[in-house]
């Protein structure tokens, strides 16, 4: 968390109105939104890269070619739906953890 607050607290003049508007939280939830979706365009892009053959801006598609991004397609999709799932997985068993800690 410290790394957007540097951020935010940088920002200055820029973020300060956002802040002072919404609240800290808010905008750290801003923050950690835009970044998620930045990570997963990359991922999903580098995927896409990685797993299609051909050139992808010519005008006409072979049915190999459209076979490939397809199924490119669906792994960068299983992949970011698997990711997710392991964050949700990872948190609910901390929270688990700090709240028997707690009792």
């Amino acid at each position: 968390m410290l790394p957007q607050v540097v951020v935010l607290v940088a920002g200055g003049a820029f973020v300060n109105p956002f802040v002072r508007g919404v609240g800290l939280g808010a905008a750290l939830v801003d923050t950690a939104t835009e970044v998620a979706s930045g990570v997963g365009i990359a991922v999903t892009g580098t995927l896409l890269a990685a797993l299609s053959t051909g050139d992808i801006a010519t005008p006409t598609w072979s049915a190999l070619q459209t076979a490939e991004f397809r199924e490119a397609v669906m792994i960068a999709g299983l992949a970011l739906t698997a990711a997710a799932a392991a964050l949700v997985g990872w948190r609910f068993a901390r929270s688990s953890v700090v709240v028997h800690a707690r009792r």
